[in-house]
This record gives C-alpha cells, structure tokens and sequence, in this order.
C-alpha cells in the first residue's frame, strides 16, 4: 500500500526546490545590486526619481525574475552544473559589486572595455582591504550556501519537473508585478541609464559579453583601410627643419587646471612660457581605451564608432607614409593602437637599475624620463619629423606616485588606493601635485624645443581624459558617455609656437588666441596635426584645424 507523503515531507521538498534559487536572486538584488539601490534612494525628491512604491515594485520583479531563470536552468542542466555556474557568477558580480561601492563605478561595456585593456601595474594600484573586503562579502555567503546546501533530493525526473514548475509560477510573479509597476520602472529606467548597469552580476555579464562580441583588440595587428592613398609633404624650399611634439596627456582634468582659472596655479611654468591655452576642450572618451584611439582617428567623437575607427588607420602611420619622421615614445599601458606601423620606444627599457628604481618607484616613470628623447639631436635631422610623447600623467588612484616627492608643493597628501576613505583636501593635494608636475614637465619640452636652434619647432599637448575627484560620489573615470560628469571629458589642451614656425606658416597670433576661447575637443587633432606637419591629405578639413583660419597663407 502505498503512503501519502507527509506534509513534513511535501514541505522539505519544496523549500529545497525553493532555496537555491530564492537565496541567490535575493543575494544578488539586495546585496551585489546596492548600488542600484542606492542610485534609486538618492533619486528620491528629484524630477526623475523614484517613488516609494518602486522599490516595492523593482524587488519583487528582479527577486522573481531572477529566481524563474535560476529555477529553469535547475530543471534544465541539474543542480551540480547550475551551481557551479552561479558560483561563477557570484564572484563576477561581487567584483562589480566592490568596484561601484568603492568608486562610484557604472560597469558598462566602456568600463569593461578599460578593465580589459587595463595592465598589471594598473590593477595592482587598485588593490586594497577594503576592495577585497565587499569582494568578500558579495561572493563568499552565497558561494559557501551553494556548496553546503545539502543535495539529498536535488536532482531526478520529479525535482527537475517541479523546478520547471516553479520557474513558471516566479516569471508569472515578474511579468504581473511588472504590467502593473511599468510606468513606475520605465520612468526610473530612462531618467537614469546608467541604473541598468548597477544590477549585478548582469550587468558585467552583458557588458563582457557586448564587449567581447562587438570589439576588436586596439592593439590588434589586422590589415586596416588606408584613408588616404597619397598624402604628401608640402614644399618649403629653402625652409628649415620642422618638429612638431603631440604630447598625449593622462587623466588631467580642466577643472584643476590653472590656465583654465582653477583656484590654485597650477600650470605657472606654461603660463610663464605664453602658451595657447583652449579654455573649453572636450575628450572624446572618458578612458585611455576609448581616447586614444579616437584622438588620433579621422572619425572622433561627433561620428564616434569604434569599430570604424579601429578598422582604419590612425595618424601616425599616415604621416609616415607622407614621408614624415615618425616616431612614439611609451610611458604608459600602451598606444591602443594609434602607433601601429611606426617606431616606438619605451624609455623604462633604457634605464639603468638604479635610475629605474629613482625615476620609477612604482613601476610607472615619472615623465622627466621623455625629455630626453625631445633633446636628442638626431630629432631634426629629418626635413619634417613628429614626436608622440605619450604620459603618464595623472593616472590614478595612486596620484601622489607620479611625480618626485621633493616637488610635492601642497600638502599633506592622500596616498591611500581606496579613494573615499581619503580627506578630500589631501586628495585634491595630491592630484594638483601630479597636475603641477605636468606643466613642469611640459615646460622641459618646450624648452628642449626652444634650444633647437635650428628647427623651426612646435607643441601640441591634449589630455586623454578626466578624472573625478568625489565629486557625486564618484572616483577615477571610465563612466559612459552618456551620464559622463564634466570632470571626466573637460580636458587641459595648449599649443606653443617657436618664432620660426609662426613665420613658417604665417601665423595670425590674434586670430590662434580669439579661436581658443572657442569650444575644442579631440575632434580637432587629426587635422591641426596634418596642418602643423605641413602634410596634404584627403582627410584634412580646415575647418577642424585649430589653425585652419590663422594662417596667411
């Protein structure tokens, strides 16, 4: 005869079939999505916030949804796959999790694209307790209860058919909650597009997964499309050699730059030198990944498209096949592609043990180690030649590292990785060093420049991007375009002009000096370069040449 089961029975069953699904959809939506939840409270009394009801509303959807596709997948691959696969994900998602928490981070697909593009010394100045402490805490509770959890009745035809089960009663749940909260969601959602990317561990999943589906490497050596077949030297005869620098700066902002009226002078070294300063500069991404390639890319921000401008040639090569003297010089993580096909030189691979461990503390060179390369006598030799001089900036979170103490002018200074448990004073102290040792380094060039006696010579120097400092909670850079905070895509960008390069190109000073009050950006710099090698291309536009309508002939 057979026996009822009995409700003790009935009812282990069903919580069994229950936890794994409900305990990891819970974790992840209160614990790993916290920022989500904190984006949504702060929203609260503001035109595009949220209402109280929401967060009723958004835990009941995302907990349920979650939880039917968990369910589903039980029923579908068996419990020992599917926990793996969510411990997998959990360590994904409290990666997120400690990266938003500690800076303020959105892991979009372009803050995932930085993060993969990002190299070991980069990741190990982010390292710290308390990155590791939420890491912990968003992954080992639900990992060590998918691992204990006992598996006795966690599998066969009736489990599998009753996980089946109750992934459709939970997507019942979702999609009801969901019809009558719409309104309430989708107002939430479009007021704020980053809060898409704050629920993890999804939203790394997807931003991988976009990444890696629609991205090619930078660095990635395949065939690209020649943009002009026939670019060439103009003729000066008679004309002396010309140098022209493109110093590419690192994560200086405009708001801490002194010739753009901060508070404090930073830049008093450019300012003594009378150099063009372009008071509204825009980057045309917040991070080297993005920047880089597109500062040197016919394309720019106002057609941006990654995939175009990684697939044709950026402007080193073009000036070379000009006939120009081309050559980049690396004090960063790389070019990102921009110097494929020209020489390139790393100054820390020149340097002695001794000088390296005195001029590279942390594995990142303070820029002095460039300047040689801007006095190399052989720079000059060529009819034309064009130096990439790319730095290091003010790379964060560790800004106190790029530059040598003795010229630390504010203090005391914020050296701690995790940036908000930093007084914001001694942060900002920090970061204005490494900006004032920008402009100390900059002046060196100009003055190797100056001394070229005879060249006629010129420099051009844009940062990649900016940086925030705490401002709205947020820290470092890589927020999508879209919600991009001005810290993060106003950027520093001057020129300095030798007496012989004026005289050249017959350069109207009044007209260089009324065009950079003008609105900027890295739009600009295919063109003004070609314009200030003096090489004809297809590809130039006048329009975008910052000296373009100052020159007299």
């Amino acid at each position: 005869m057979l026996k009822k089961p009995s409700f003790a029975a009935a009812k282990s069953a069903v919580s069994k079939i229950l936890a794994i699904p409900l305990v990891c959809a819970f974790w992840w939506i209160c614990v790993d999505s916290y920022p989500f939840w904190r984006l949504a409270i702060s929203s609260m009394g503001t035109p595009r916030g949220a209402d109280a009801s929401f967060f009723a509303e958004a835990l009941v959807i995302f907990i349920c949804a979650v939880a039917a596709v968990i369910a589903l997948l039980q029923a579908m691959l068996g419990v020992r796959a599917v926990k793996a696969l969510l411990s997998l994900l959990s360590v994904i998602g409290a990666g997120g999790f400690a990266f938003s928490v500690l800076y303020n981070a959105v892991m979009s697909p372009d803050m995932l694209r930085n993060a993969l593009a990002t190299d070991t010394h980069e990741v190990m100045g982010l390292m710290s307790l308390p990155l590791f402490g939420y890491f912990a805490l968003g992954a080992v509770p639900v990992c060590v209860f998918l691992w204990f959890f006992p598996r006795e009745g966690l599998s066969g035809g009736a489990f599998r058919l009753k996980s089946l089960g109750l992934s459709l009663a939970l997507f019942a749940a979702a999609g009801a909650t969901l019809y009558v909260s719409m309104q309430d969601l989708s107002f939430f959602m479009r007021g704020h597009r980053e809060a898409r990317y704050l629920i993890a561990p999804f939203n790394v999943v997807y931003s991988a997964i976009r990444t890696q589906a629609h991205d090619k490497s930078p660095d990635s050596n395949a065939p690209r499309a020649v943009v002009d077949a026939s670019p060439a030297l103009a003729k000066t005869p008679g004309s002396k050699p010309l140098v022209v620098v493109v110093a590419v700066g690192e994560t200086a902002r405009a708001a801490n730059w002194g010739l753009d009226g901060y508070a404090r002078d930073t830049t008093p070294e450019l300012r003594a030198l009378g150099v063009t300063n372009y008071a509204q500069a825009s980057a045309c991404g917040t991070s080297t990944d993005v920047s880089v390639p597109c500062m040197f890319s016919r394309i720019g921000r106002r057609n941006y498209d990654r995939k175009q401008i990684l697939a044709e040639e950026p402007l080193a090569p073009l000036l070379k096949r000009a006939g120009v003297s081309v050559k980049w010089i690396e004090n960063q993580s790389g070019c990102k592609g921009a110097c494929l096909g020209v020489d390139l030189d790393r100054p820390k691979d020149h340097l002695s043990d001794a000088d390296r461990a005195k001029l590279c503390p942390d594995g990142l060179c303070f820029d002095e180690v460039l300047t040689p390369y801007v006095k190399d006598p052989a720079v000059g030799s060529a009819p034309v030649t064009v130096l990439f001089l790319h730095m290091a900036g003010s790379h964060g979170p560790a800004y106190a590292l790029r530059y040598p103490q003795q010229r630390e002018k504010w203090g005391p200074v914020c050296s701690k990785v995790n940036l908000s448990d930093c007084d914001p004073k001694e942060l900002r102290n920090a970061y204005d060093n490494s900006i004032l040792h920008t402009d100390h380094v900059l002046a060196q060039f100009i003055g190797a420049l100056k001394d070229k006696k005879d060249a006629d010579t010129v420099l051009l120097y844009a940062s990649d991007h900016g940086e925030s400092l705490g401002e709205k909670g947020m820290y470092l850079h890589g927020a999508p375009w879209s919600i991009a905070p001005s810290e993060q895509t106003r950027i520093p960008m001057v020129l300095w002009m030798s007496d012989g390069f004026k005289k050249r190109q017959g350069i109207d000073e009044r007209c260089v000096a009324e065009r950079a009050q003008k609105p900027s950006s890295h739009d600009n710099l295919w063109s003004t370069i070609l314009g200030l090698a003096g090489v004809s291309s297809t590809s130039y536009k006048s329009e975008d040449d910052l000296l373009g309508a100052c020159r007299r002939h």
